[in-house]
């Protein structure tokens, strides 16, 4: 894993908005949907340039397939975002992209991370995969996103 440069983020915002896209037309009758920025690289400069925040490319073979951000307060970490290349997710890269980015922040006592209420997929993946629990429903306008916690014991 690499930091993410400008140079990344055309590449980036495409593998991004595939990968939400996809997510949300399994889980929906939308085509496309993500938070504001994802399918223009907006998303990922905001993201590159907030303070406490670090960015990074998740590689294969030398090829760019996703990316990460993670914010930090203290012991307290948030993942930001994580995304895999559409066409290579059923392979363990989330998993193991996890367990690398967990490696990054040794300091974490404490992970967060929100995804869409209606992306299932995503939550079992984070309760079943990265050991997060349900923490709370929050309501954003006309959407709902699921909040998972992980509390790291050391």
């Amino acid at each position: 894993m690499e930091e993410i440069t400008e140079a990344d983020v055309s590449v980036l915002a495409d593998i991004m908005k595939r990968a939400f896209d996809d997510d949300t037309r399994m889980h929906t009758s939308l085509e496309e949907d993500g938070p504001s920025g994802y399918a223009d690289g907006s998303l990922l400069r905001r993201l590159k340039e907030k303070e406490n925040c670090t960015t990074g490319k998740i590689l294969w073979h030398g090829e760019i397939i996703g990316g990460f951000a993670v914010s930090t307060d203290g012991d307290v970490c948030t993942l930001e975002l994580l995304f895999i290349d559409p066409d290579r997710k059923s392979h363990g890269i989330g998993t193991d992209a996890w367990k690398a980015i967990r490696r990054k922040f040794p300091e974490a006592r404490r992970w967060y991370v929100e995804t869409p209420d209606y992306s299932t997929r995503n939550h079992r993946f984070y309760t079943e995969k990265c050991g997060f629990r349900f923490l709370k429903k929050q309501s954003y306008g006309e959407g709902a996103a699921a909040v998972f916690v992980l509390d790291i014991e050391k």
